[in-house]
């Protein structure tokens, strides 16, 4: 896939990135607020230089085009591994906003494939999928793998708001296209090469043989003439993909349940070492704390295995504390622990 970029980097996630769209627009009113000294934003939002100075040294012209155009820059984000978030995408206020391949991402059902040039780390687990734009550091924190975009289509025209009315092509190479029609006789749809890529990448079998490779350099597509197999890998992906989406109707059904009590949630973990935690008093900071509780042992397993061991428990420890919020991300939450 010839276009591809590293992830957006904000430079300042306690303002450009929120849970919520109203939790975001709240940070920026409060960040370009003339009543405000610079020196209270500066502790408040954690600025230390870089991005955040940029963005003080002209927060009257910042206003004024949030109060213009805000809305069209809030999107959805893929922050950490299954923790989609809100950012204020305004590509020049970003300290990375890769805006080159980013701009293909958000509707039409594009899809992106997540990959790292190098491993800092033994075990290759650095395969993931998004359809919107997404964090430098959305599936590792590590210095050394930084996460590269691969989306499956590109628009040419750049100028149109609408991705529906721009041209859509295939992001798959010329000479790609060549050797898997050569291998099985015709030309998959890019839908198909995409699921059958994202199978193999995920396959145990391949990571165990190419594991030294993969520490190096992107993970590369091997080809096979058998249609029958490249159909039932394509099966796979296909599944995985929509799993890793949460779009998958087999998450419909969790392990675990909200039980609505008359306004008091109750979650029930379906677990008999863990009690049923109740979340409806939801102004006492205990309420958060009863949630992870609840889910306790079962819910870090399951993210460690998912994610990586990345950091998406923090999207439990520190989602807002409205009712609203707990609800979708507990909903949320609940999807995680079945997959």
């Amino acid at each position: 896939m010839p276009e591809n970029s590293s992830g957006t980097e904000t430079g300042i996630d306690s303002l450009m990135i929120a849970f919520t769209q109203d939790e975001l627009k709240t940070n920026i009113i409060r960040f370009t607020d003339e009543n405000s000294n610079q020196e209270d934003i500066r502790e408040y939002f954690g600025i230390k230089g870089g991005t955040g100075d940029k963005l003080l040294a002209i927060r009257k012209t910042f206003l004024k085009d949030f109060i213009e155009n805000g809305t069209k820059y809030i999107q959805k984000s893929l922050y950490r591994s299954f923790d989609i978030r809100f950012v204020y995408y305004k590509k020049d206020y970003l300290k990375t906003n890769s805006y080159r391949v980013m701009r293909h991402l958000g509707k039409d059902d594009n899809l992106a494939l997540i990959a790292f040039r190098q491993q800092s780390q033994d075990g290759f687990n650095h395969i993931f999928v998004t359809e919107i734009v997404g964090d430098k550091n959305a599936v590792s924190l590590r210095t050394r793998e930084i996460n590269y975009y691969f989306p499956l289509y590109t628009f040419n025209d750049d100028n149109s708001i609408d991705l529906h009315l721009r041209e859509k092509q295939s992001n798959l190479s010329d000479e790609f296209l060549s050797a898997i029609t050569n291998k099985l006789g015709y030309t998959p749809t890019p839908e198909a090469i995409f699921y059958y890529i994202y199978a193999i990448f995920h396959s145990p079998t391949y990571r165990t043989r190419y594991a030294e490779f993969l520490k190096i350099d992107f993970p590369r597509v091997p080809l096979t003439s058998d249609d029958q197999l490249f159909r039932k890998l394509g099966e796979y992906g296909e599944e995985l993909v929509a799993l890793h989406l949460m779009k998958s109707p087999k998450l419909d059904q969790p392990l675990t349940q909200i039980i609505d009590k008359g306004g008091e949630f109750v979650v029930d973990v379906g677990h008999p070492n863990i009690a049923m935690a109740k979340l409806s008093s939801i102004k006492k900071a205990t309420d958060l704390q009863e949630y992870q509780k609840a889910f306790g042992n079962f819910m870090s397993a399951a993210i460690k295995f998912v994610t990586n061991g990345s950091k998406t428990a923090k999207v439990v420890n520190s989602a807002p504390k409205t009712s609203t919020t707990i609800k979708k991300s507990s909903s949320r939450s609940l999807k995680l622990c079945r997959l």
